[in-house]
C-alpha cells in the first residue's frame, strides 16, 4: 500500500455555508501545520437556497436535508476519513442518525462546546443561534448537563437574528448596522457572556473577550486531533 494511503484524514462536512467552511479550513491549515500539511476531504452540501432558507427559519424541509447529508458522510467514507466533523450547528439535530449510518467517527460540536463553556467557569449564557436550533433545545441541554444557565432571544429578535444569518449565508456583505444590531440584542438580555451557536455569526462579534465561537471551538478540537496523528 502506497504510504500516503495511511495518513490520518479528516473528513469535513460543509458548505453550510460555504464562506464559513473555507474559513474553517484554512484555519485547521494554519493551526494543525507543523512539519507538514494535514490530510483534509471536503464535502460540500449542495443545498437549495430556497429549501436552506426555509429550513434555518423554521425548520422546514427536513428529509431534503437528512438525505443529503447522509450522501455527504458515505462520500467522505467513501473518500478514507478517520473523523468527521460537521461545520454546522443546525444540522447536529441529525448527529445520532448520520453517526449511526458509519462506524467513523463524527465529533459533536455541541458537546464540545458545552464543554468550552464549562471550562470558562461561565455561570450563564446568551445562546445565539438559528431559530431550528433554539426549538431543537440541542444547546439548551448541553449547557443544563455542565450545569450552565442560558438565556435565549424572544421571537422577535430570533427573527432579526435569523435574517442576519440567511444574509452572510447568501455571501451578502454585514455592515456595521448589522453589528450594532447584535450589539444591541445583547444590551437587552444583560448577558455579556455569549455562545455562537451558528458558525455563520462570527463576522458580527469583532470583540471575542466574552463570546466562545463554535466554529473556532471545532477549528481548535480538529486541529489537536490531526496534530496528534502526525507526533
Amino acid at each position: 500500500m502506497n504510504k500516503i494511503n495511511k495518513i490520518f484524514t479528516l473528513g469535513v462536512l460543509g458548505g453550510l455555508g460555504p464562506e464559513t467552511t473555507a474559513a474553517f479550513y484554512l484555519n485547521v491549515i494554519n493551526k494543525a501545520t507543523i512539519k507538514h500539511r494535514p490530510s483534509i476531504c471536503i464535502w460540500s452540501a449542495p443545498l437549495n437556497i430556497k429549501k436552506e432558507s426555509a429550513y434555518i427559519a423554521s425548520g422546514a424541509n427536513k428529509p431534503y436535508y437528512i438525505e443529503i447529508l447522509k450522501k455527504g458522510i458515505k462520500t467522505l467514507e467513501d473518500a478514507g476519513s478517520d473523523v468527521i466533523v460537521i461545520v454546522c450547528n443546525t444540522v447536529h439535530e441529525f448527529y445520532h442518525e448520520l453517526q449511526a449510518l458509519t462506524k467513523i467517527p463524527i465529533i459533536n460540536l455541541i458537546d464540545e462546546v458545552a464543554h468550552e463553556v464549562k471550562s470558562k467557569y461561565w455561570k450563564e449564557a446568551l445562546i445565539f443561534a438559528t431559530s431550528n436550533i433554539i426549538q431543537s433545545k440541542l444547546y439548551q441541554r448541553a449547557l443544563e448537563k455542565v450545569g450552565v444557565k442560558f438565556i435565549v432571544p424572544n421571537q422577535k429578535d430570533q427573527k432579526i437574528i435569523d435574517k442576519l444569518i440567511l444574509k452572510i449565508l447568501h455571501a451578502n456583505a454585514h455592515t456595521q448596522a448589522d453589528i450594532d444590531i447584535i450589539s444591541n440584542i445583547i444590551e437587552k438580555y444583560q448577558c455579556h457572556y455569549i455562545v455562537l451557536a451558528c458558525t455563520d455569526l462570527f463576522k458580527f462579534f469583532p470583540n471575542k473577550a466574552s463570546v466562545i465561537d463554535s466554529t473556532e471551538v471545532l477549528v481548535e478540537r480538529s486541529s489537536q486531533i490531526l496534530l496528534k496523528q502526525r507526533l
